[in-house]
């Protein structure tokens, strides 16, 4: 049916949009380099550490812990904040791992202020 047709075209679309698994950090060594890292940006709402990671490209770990976001709804919900606001930015980030540590639950009212905030913190890091 065309049904099959379309959904396939839309797919490739979203697909090209999504969070690559060659932006993720993976492995505890990785996430152990960016804690004692000196370079970082903090606010009130989150705490941005960087390291050059020699690649052509920004990889991004996110840490939240239950003293933050109790609810994992709450927690999953700043992961997609965060994803999706590095993603917006990954170009100008390219050559550093990324690790997001929020500090607080962002509430649904301040979710713009917050990927602002995010977004000047990301790039002071790498600067």
């Amino acid at each position: 049916m065309p049904r099959a047709a379309s959904g396939s075209r839309h797919r490739g679309s979203l697909r090209s949009e999504a969070f690559s698994r060659r932006a993720r950090l993976s492995g505890p060594g990785v996430f152990q380099a960016l804690l004692r890292s000196r370079r970082s940006s903090k606010s009130e709402r989150f705490l941005v550490q960087a390291t050059a990671n020699g690649r052509v490209f920004a990889r991004l770990g996110i840490v939240i812990g239950k003293r933050v976001a109790r609810r994992a709804v709450d927690r999953g919900y700043l992961k997609r904040l965060v994803r999706e606001t590095f993603r917006r930015e990954q170009e100008g980030l390219a050559g550093f791992d990324l690790l997001v540590r929020p500090r607080r639950i962002v509430l649904r009212s301040e979710v713009i202020a917050a990927a602002d905030e995010l977004r000047a913190l990301l790039t002071a890091a790498v600067r």
